[in-house]
């Protein structure tokens, strides 16, 4: 048997045991044709449903009448690197039941792998969601363009926001602090549970009316990390009397930073001066080039470290 033959035998195995479509992964989804682009090396694959009817989102009556079709580009998660998109054939069909106003009712098909109006399937968005929360916005971007996924900050970000978080009403540890919805012009309240490291809330705005009825409406608070701003201080201890305050990792390390710079720059020319008086009566070859005056003040680059 020749190579070729053996190939077909394979390929043709392969797809009656297991399927395209199941080595994909679309859900009621029959592949119709695959496509390799040898220019760009983008993969095109034509999809169309498995179902012979639909419900109407309306009434929830099943149609068996098509009335037109359409088709929809996709994006897909990528294969092997390459960028993968979907023409999805979708059919519009008449429901069988009158509306209030008497007319045909035409409603489109809903695939379970892509959601309305969306231009990726479901897993791709979730993939991009699941890379902005671990990550941020810009981040997501570059590393989805990596792998072969478009997508801009802004869409992370709406991604990030249409999320419903999960709100735990029995949370005990959180850490408090602001986020940004835009950069230097637009804050909320980003809080997370200690716990589980996830992120339960984000309030759209930093005041401290929002962040104290946050607090009475999750009584079990006990700890609360937090950074050094005051007002956020007097809402803690209104909202959450009984809990502990605790500045949180990135403050104990900025305030330590900070304590150790300015007795550096304070004793900076003590110790220059007494080390150049030690060496005087040891052995002055090993004095610096230059040293600084007793009385000048030096001043310490932040930049450097």
């Amino acid at each position: 048997m020749s190579e070729n033959a053996i190939g077909d035998k394979s390929t043709e195995l392969i797809r009656k045991n297991i399927g395209i479509e199941n080595i994909l992964g679309l859900k009621n989804l029959t592949v119709c044709s695959c496509s390799l682009n040898k220019d760009t090396g983008a993969v095109t694959i034509e999809a169309c449903s498995r179902m012979h009817s639909a419900t109407c989102p309306t009434c929830g009556a099943t149609s068996w009448s098509v009335h037109s079709c359409y088709v929809r580009n996709v994006a897909d998660l990528p294969i092997s690197g390459r960028r993968v998109t979907i023409l999805l054939h979708t059919r519009r069909f008449r429901c069988p039941h009158p509306h209030e106003d008497g007319r045909m009712h035409v409603f489109s098909e809903r695939h379970e792998a892509v959601g309305r109006y969306r231009r990726r399937t479901r897993r791709t968005e979730d993939l991009i969601l699941r890379t902005a929360l671990e990550t941020s916005a810009r981040k997501a971007e570059h590393m989805m363009s990596l792998q072969g996924v478009d997508v801009s900050d802004t869409t992370c970000l709406r991604l990030v926001m249409r999320e419903e978080l999960p709100d735990n009403p029995d949370v005990r540890r959180i850490g408090i602090d602001d986020w940004s919805w835009r950069r230097g012009m637009r804050y909320g309240t980003q809080i997370v549970d200690q716990d589980t490291g996830r992120t339960i809330a984000l309030l759209k705005t930093r005041s401290a009316a929002d962040i104290k009825g946050w607090l009475e409406r999750h009584g079990k608070v006990e700890v609360i990390t937090r950074d050094r701003d005051g007002d956020y201080g007097s809402a803690y201890s209104i909202g959450a009397p009984g809990a502990q305050q605790i500045a949180d990792k990135f403050h104990l390390s900025a305030n330590l930073s900070e304590r150790i710079r300015n007795i550096i720059r304070d004793e900076r020319v003590s110790v220059f001066t007494s080390y150049a008086s030690w060496l005087q009566t040891h052995e002055s070859s090993l004095l610096p080039a230059a040293m600084p005056e007793p009385g000048l003040k030096v001043q310490f680059d932040k930049r450097r470290g």
